[in-house]
């Protein structure tokens, strides 16, 4: 038995005592310690991460231009470290006449120089990092349940 100031406490109960106190301080210390269960990445049996979470340095921008060379003129000027084809879309006013809707992922600095250069833009929302937050979400969800969660999700899929 023993004795916490006035209260006797036996050897059993202490134990208890002594269980529920660590478990309470060890729920303390991370919820405390801002670790997130989602910054906690399970790895493969090689070693490797089962997934990375994604750092944003860039974000999407809409512009419209009046034709290629417009376009050609702008990368020119500035020259953009993202640019695909897969950005520009062909809006035809006529069956002869059109313009361009350029789409790219552009940077804090190359917004300013777009904007410095005369370009205006619109920042557009970014259906690619939602999108991938909300996956990693899922990732992180699926790792917390372990097991085959894990490796296939509730109902047999992995989000890629």
């Amino acid at each position: 038995m023993m004795v916490l100031g006035k209260i006797k406490i036996a050897s059993r109960s202490r134990w208890t005592l002594s269980l529920v106190l660590a478990l309470v301080l060890a729920l303390l210390g991370v919820a405390g310690s801002g670790l997130a269960v989602e910054n906690i990445i399970p790895v493969d049996d090689a070693g490797l991460p089962l997934w990375e979470v994604k750092q944003w340095v860039d974000f999407p921008i809409q512009l419209e231009l009046a034709d290629h060379a417009d376009l050609d003129q702008l990368l020119s000027v500035v020259p953009l470290a993202t640019f695909n084809r897969e950005q520009i879309t062909i809006q035809y006013e006529t069956p002869k006449s059109y313009h361009l809707v350029f789409t790219p992922r552009v940077t804090e600095a190359e917004a300013t120089a777009l904007t410095e250069a005369g370009y205006g833009f619109e920042r557009i929302r970014d259906l690619e990092k939602e999108g991938r937050q909300a996956t990693e979400k899922v990732w992180a969800a699926q790792a917390v349940k372990g097991g085959d969660a894990l490796k296939l999700g509730d109902r047999g899929t992995y989000p890629t």
